[in-house]
C-alpha cells in the first residue's frame, strides 16, 4: 500500500500547481508541528509517517498539515452499478455526454455521489471538464470503453476500494461482475432498452 503522506503530498503539490518552497524538510530533520500533536517536537519526518500511517484506519490528525488522514473503505454497490447502467444507456441513446441529474437514480436521491467514485476509483467514467473555474466540472459525464464493459457484464471490478479522499491506496475484496452486486436488479433493465440484456 503506498504511504498516505506520499499520496496527500502529491495531491497538495497538485492543487498549488508549481510553487517551489525552501521550507521542506528532510526525512532526518525535526520540524515544528503546525498543530498540537502527541509526538514529541524532536519527531522526524519519517515517525511522523510511520505515525500517520498506523493511525490512518481509525483517523488521526496529521501533524504536518493539520487534514484529517482517515483511510475510508467503500464497496461498488447497487447505486454505483445503477448510475453506471443509466449513463450507459443515456450514452448510448444520445451518443453525447450525459447530464446525471436528469436521471431517474439521480431523481430519486440514491447516492449522490456515487456516480465519482465510478471516475476515480474505478475509472468506469469520465467527467467533461466545466468552463466555469469556480465548479469542479460541468456535470456531464460519459462511460469509459471498460465502463460499458462493466455494465455489460464482459468485465469484472474489484468488490472494494481503499481511499483517502479521492486517492486511490489500493483495492480489496474479490473481483465481481455487475451481476454479483447486492440488491441490484439487472434484469430490471431490460425494459429501459439494455441493447446486451436476453430478454
Amino acid at each position: 500500500m503506498p504511504d498516505i503522506l506520499d499520496v496527500l503530498a502529491q495531491a497538495e503539490e497538485a492543487s498549488q500547481g508549481d510553487e517551489d518552497s525552501e521550507d521542506d524538510a528532510d526525512e532526518g530533520e525535526a520540524f515544528t508541528w503546525c498543530v498540537d500533536s502527541p509526538l514529541p517536537p524532536t519527531t522526524t519526518l519519517e515517525d511522523a509517517r510511520r505515525y500517520v500511517q498506523g493511525q490512518a484506519k481509525d483517523g488521526v490528525q496529521c501533524p504536518c498539515c493539520g487534514l484529517l488522514v482517515q483511510v475510508y473503505k467503500r464497496s461498488f454497490n447497487r447505486g454505483m452499478a445503477r448510475y453506471l447502467m443509466e449513463i450507459v444507456l443515456e450514452h448510448q441513446r444520445t451518443n453525447d455526454w450525459v447530464d446525471v441529474r436528469r436521471l431517474p437514480v439521480y431523481k430519486t436521491g440514491t447516492q449522490r455521489g456515487d456516480y465519482g467514485y465510478l471516475r476515480w476509483a474505478w475509472g468506469l467514467l469520465d467527467s467533461r471538464k466545466g468552463d466555469d473555474p469556480s465548479r469542479r466540472g460541468s456535470g456531464l459525464w460519459r462511460p469509459t470503453e471498460r465502463g460499458v464493459a462493466v455494465a455489460r457484464g464482459e468485465d469484472s471490478v474489484w468488490s472494494h476500494v481503499l481511499h483517502v479522499r479521492e486517492h486511490v491506496l489500493g483495492f480489496c475484496g474479490e473481483l465481481i461482475t455487475i451481476h454479483d452486486v447486492k440488491k441490484f436488479d439487472y434484469r430490471d433493465l431490460v425494459d429501459r432498452g439494455a441493447w446486451w440484456v436476453e430478454s
